[in-house]
């Protein structure tokens, strides 16, 4: 389990206790401790979807942080179509209408070093593949104030996982091919360009016409 990490809790208390001893001198030093120092954004644009397809092809769509597998977004949506009842997603997520794989396993992707610290936002050296839960919890926050938080490499992910992004389009076209449009028509068009088009088998041997 990640350890908690208190890095203000003390300093304001510090200031808190100097504000009611009526000392506000003390309470300005001792907010000086922990001041935010405001960084310059870095101009440019966010990263294309096709770099965020790159950057969790090269992860092999494995959170950079706990190791889990993550499941492209497309593919998880086009399954909620399939399956409404089973696999259901909320506009907005709520957890009583929303099936938990969205909460644990949406696949995203997180800059290591906050871009309000002054990294390109679309240096690829800096985006990695996350998973919802990591992404949320570390927030703009960098790597070395969450204690028990690491970078994991590359190689440490399995190869074989794709987060069923290779079978977007077989899927897709088992499914008779339902229209999609904006994002999600990008993401298909993304899927099929990296993996192709393969021709998907039905268990007796047949494939769908």
């Amino acid at each position: 389990m990640r350890e908690p990490t208190d890095r203000y809790s003390d300093a304001l208390l510090n200031v808190v206790r100097a504000l009611l001893r009526g000392d506000p001198a003390a309470a300005t030093t001792a907010m000086s401790a922990i001041a935010f120092e405001s960084k310059h954004m870095p101009g440019g644009h966010r990263p294309s979807l096709r770099q965020l397809a790159e950057i969790s092809e090269r992860d092999h769509y494995q959170c950079r942080y706990c190791g889990i597998r993550t499941i492209n977004s497309t593919v998880l949506a086009l399954l909620s179509w399939a399956f409404p009842t089973e696999l259901p997603v909320h506009p907005n997520w709520r957890a009583d209408a929303t099936h938990p794989v969205y909460l644990l396993q949406f696949a995203t992707n997180d800059h290591v070093v906050p871009v309000a610290r002054g990294r390109h936002p679309r240096d690829p050296d800096n985006l990695v593949t996350a998973c919802w839960p990591c992404n949320a919890a570390k927030a703009d926050l960098p790597l070395e104030v969450l204690r028990g938080w690491r970078l994991r490499t590359t190689s440490e992910a399995d190869e074989s996982w794709h987060g069923l992004a290779d079978l977007h389009d077989a899927l897709g076209r088992e499914l008779g091919e339902p229209a999609v449009t904006g994002v999600a028509k990008q993401w298909l068009t993304l899927n099929q360009q990296r993996y192709g088009r393969p021709s998907p088998t039905r268990p007796g041997g047949g494939t769908p016409h």
